[in-house]
């Protein structure tokens, strides 16, 4: 009997739920609701974005150079990064609203354009809302399912989902100047976007004047960047986000890019299977939705061109991905689609559940006792250098950067491939402007690899520790503080790339 009670709540539960979905299919409701919906669970999916105040050295990274920024340095002149300028300048926008450093405003943006991102994918494929929130809700559930930094930290691929799927929606639409608007957008977030202009091409050429539209694209897309790199310094633009990355693109060799793709691209099948089983039942029909496929191929493209595989990079994929699988959900009866979004579910709080509570945590010691450490022996304005790549000491403690680069893998070449050229030059002539009142050095604790290039090892820093004397050490991380203030770098200044 129990059993029979029990088979009639399921049905009358099912029944519910496909009447409230035909309604929503008419109400004037139903993009607000979805939206609301939608960005509680991402919320939920992207909870660990509320335990810890840094999840990776990017957010790290970026924030320091976004409290650069609020300084009144320039980017790609006395501050410097291979990355486009846009999310250093949301970031710092971020931190003039909300008053301070906090990463967690632009990590609530961060979902609520995954949010957008998942709707505009789901509204242009799916005409029933049903159809609609399946796929807008695996795909906020695909952003988090990944490891904890590639997955929940506020980075440049997460902020480029959202202007690169605009620039794929306008173009579709035959709309030719807000998709070369959109495409400059995302490239002004992260290079690799740019490869979107693959699917763009293909569905603008098809529309009427079709040829026209497509030049009005390109000019409007290399006006617009012309004009961003041309207030910053076109030389110095151009040198940082394209002509100056040979280097770091040369920095695995051929067999450890491959083993690399292939374990991180397995990773990333397997973490989101059911959008691949989806996409590989749309296959058939690829003639039909030629132009996603052709997305997916260029953020395909977009991945291999970083040649570093990390699992942030992925995430260029996920919409041309989840957009393929939309043309397949609609054909899925409620068992298929049940079992669609309940192997999601499981996969993604596996991933949590991993990367939560099993794997180590970014924000544990030295990171916190190190920046206790720099509070007691500089003040607020003095500036510091972290030889090696640890962000997190600038960004929390918000002292002033005593050289225009964010780490000094642009100077030893550690895990890049070479040394930036004329970076040591550069940095020189930072130290020697303006003498940082401590020097931290983390190649004793071969943080991030940095023992690879002991400070010591490298002259002209060698020349610069003179002036300072050895006042603390955290966890083999050594702080060095000012004695004299006459410091010596025997390079000398300089600058990159010969500019």
């Amino acid at each position: 009997m129990s059993r029979a009670v029990g088979r009639v709540d399921l049905v009358d539960a099912r029944a519910h739920l496909a009447a409230g979905l035909a309604v929503l299919d008419s109400s004037p409701w139903a993009w607000p609701l979805a939206a609301a919906g939608l960005f509680a669970l991402g919320l939920v999916a992207h909870f660990p974005i509320f335990t810890s105040p840094v999840l990776d050295v990017d957010e790290a990274t970026v924030g320091s150079i976004a409290q650069e920024i609020l300084r009144g340095r320039h980017l790609y002149g006395d501050l410097v990064d291979r990355k486009p300028p846009l999310l250093f300048i949301l970031y710092a926008l971020s931190f003039v609203i909300v008053g301070g450093g906090s990463l967690l405003p632009i990590r609530l943006m961060m979902v609520a354009l995954e949010v957008a991102c998942g709707l505009i994918i789901a509204a242009t494929l799916c005409s029933r809302w049903r159809d609609r929130l399946v796929v807008a809700g695996l795909f906020v559930l695909g952003t988090a399912t990944f490891p904890l930094a590639d997955a929940h930290a506020a980075s440049f691929e997460a902020y480029l989902i959202l202007p690169m799927t605009l620039a794929w929606w306008f173009s579709r639409k035959g709309r030719a100047v807000p998709a070369g608007v959109a495409l400059v957008v995302s490239t002004l977030v992260k290079q690799s976007a740019v490869f979107t202009v693959i699917p763009m091409i293909y569905n603008l050429w098809r529309q009427p004047n079709g040829p026209r539209k497509v030049g009005i694209m390109l000019a409007t897309f290399g006006g617009l960047y012309l004009a961003v790199g041309s207030s910053f310094g076109l030389k110095q633009f151009l040198f940082w986000n394209l002509t100056g990355n040979a280097s770091y693109l040369g920095a695995s060799s051929l067999l450890g890019l491959a083993g690399r793709a292939i374990l991180t691209l397995g990773i990333y099948g397997v973490s989101h299977v059911a959008l691949v089983w989806l996409a590989a039942r749309g296959w058939a029909e690829r003639r039909a939705h030629l132009d996603l496929w052709l997305w997916l191929g260029s953020a395909v493209l977009g991945v291999l061109i970083g040649q570093h595989f990390f699992g942030h990079y992925y995430l260029q994929m996920l919409p041309p991905l989840a957009a393929v699988a939309a043309t397949q959900v609609g054909r899925l009866n409620r068992v298929e689609l049940g079992r669609v979004v309940g192997v999601t579910v499981v996969i993604t709080a596996l991933w949590l559940g991993i990367t939560v509570f099993v794997l180590p945590r970014p924000d544990l010691p030295p990171y916190v006792r190190l920046v206790d450490q720099i509070d007691q022996l500089s003040g607020p304005d003095e500036p510091i250098l972290v030889w090696g790549v640890f962000s997190e000491a600038t960004w929390a403690s918000d002292r002033p950067m005593a050289s225009r680069f964010p780490h000094t893998n642009f100077v030893t070449g550690v895990d890049q491939g070479g040394p930036t050229p004329g970076a040591l030059a550069d940095l020189c002539a930072d130290l020697e402007r303006t003498p940082p009142r401590l020097i931290i050095d983390t190649s004793p604790a071969n943080v991030r690899d940095s023992g690879k290039a002991p400070i010591r090892d490298v002259p002209e820093l060698a020349s610069v520790l003179a002036s300072y004397r050895r006042a603390a050490d955290v966890n083999d991380i050594v702080i060095y503080q000012l004695v004299n203030p006459d410091v010596h770098c025997g390079a000398g200044s300089g600058s990159v790339g010969g500019r």
